[in-house]
């Protein structure tokens, strides 16, 4: 498992010049998910710069900084690094974010992505 230290040290080089928060917001079991995001977005655009890195309404949230085009000169909604990023975001409704378990949306108010363990933990 990927530690908070590792994933620090994986964004480091990649934090915009003035991000939101210079930390990822996330649980330890989203780490892998992300790490393996910015190795994926790191080869097809190595320029690439993150604003934030949150958990918000149960799913990961990855926001590179904006650019009008993205490295093909495509609409970034319609780019490669978009559809990266969706798909990381969409893997972590099915991951739980505190060990990286599969995992399901929980909760009422605070939504988390937890798995049968964790959510028995949290009540």
């Amino acid at each position: 498992m990927i530690t908070k230290e590792e994933l620090e040290a994986k964004l480091e080089p990649y934090w915009a010049e003035r991000p939101i928060w210079r930390h990822a917001d996330i649980g330890p079991g989203w780490y892998q998910l992300v790490f393996d995001l910015v190795d994926d977005l790191a080869q097809i655009w190595p320029e690439f710069r993150i604003e934030q890195v949150k958990e918000k309404f149960g799913g990961l949230r990855f926001y590179p900084e904006s650019y009008k085009a993205d490295y093909e000169g495509q609409p970034l909604s319609e780019s490669k690094m978009y559809q990266l990023i969706a798909a990381a975001e969409d893997k972590s409704y099915k991951t739980c974010e505190t060990c990286g378990a599969p995992g399901e949306e929980r909760g009422k108010g605070w939504i988390q992505t937890l798995c049968d363990k964790h959510v028995q933990e949290k009540a």
